[in-house]
């Protein structure tokens, strides 16, 4: 699988797209309801391991909003991976690791972080790193990935943010 491919079946994924748009093609038992995330985890556990790496780095590269013309799925993907981190999939995350820290170790995420209200809104695209879902995210992936550096930010958040709603879900997460 080279780089092209991962970022064409990532997008394919989010479109429910072939071959996401066939249940019964990743081992879904016949007349169960299998939803969206376990029919990424059926694929996902399907690949090789150089597969998985590829995967794992691709969608750091676009939930960091790196990937031009894929930044519609950067919300998404930010939920997918902390899916994929939290069913145990984390170690294949490690090789980025410390990009993923260091975005939530930014100074001026922090800050925006810091200052968002509770609303609701989750911002399209890359202003979604707006928003403290974003943050939160990070938080969760890093969390799972035993990160000590993102302790830091994380306690700063705790006793620091605006909104009450993502203090909360820092606490729960």
């Amino acid at each position: 699988m080279d780089r092209g491919e991962c970022l064409q079946l990532l997008k394919s994924f989010f479109r429910r797209d072939p071959p996401f748009s066939s249940r019964e093609q990743w081992d879904a038992p016949a007349g169960e309801e299998t939803d969206t995330w376990e029919l990424y985890e059926n694929y996902f556990t399907s690949r090789s391991e150089n597969d998985k790496r590829m995967i794992a780095e691709i969608m750091a590269s676009v939930a960091l909003g790196h990937e031009i013309g894929y930044e519609e799925y950067l919300g998404p993907t930010m939920v997918l991976m902390t899916m994929l981190c939290a069913l145990g999939f984390a170690d294949y995350f490690r090789h980025v690791q410390e990009e993923l820290e260091a975005e939530f170790a930014d100074t001026e995420n922090i800050r925006t972080w810091q200052s968002v209200s509770d609303d609701e809104t989750l911002f399209p695209g890359s202003e979604f790193k707006r928003n403290w879902h974003y943050g939160l995210q990070l938080s969760n992936i890093l969390r799972f990935m035993g990160s000590n550096r993102a302790d830091t930010t994380r306690q700063m958040l705790l006793s620091s943010a605006v909104s009450q709603r993502f203090r909360a879900a820092l606490l729960r997460s």
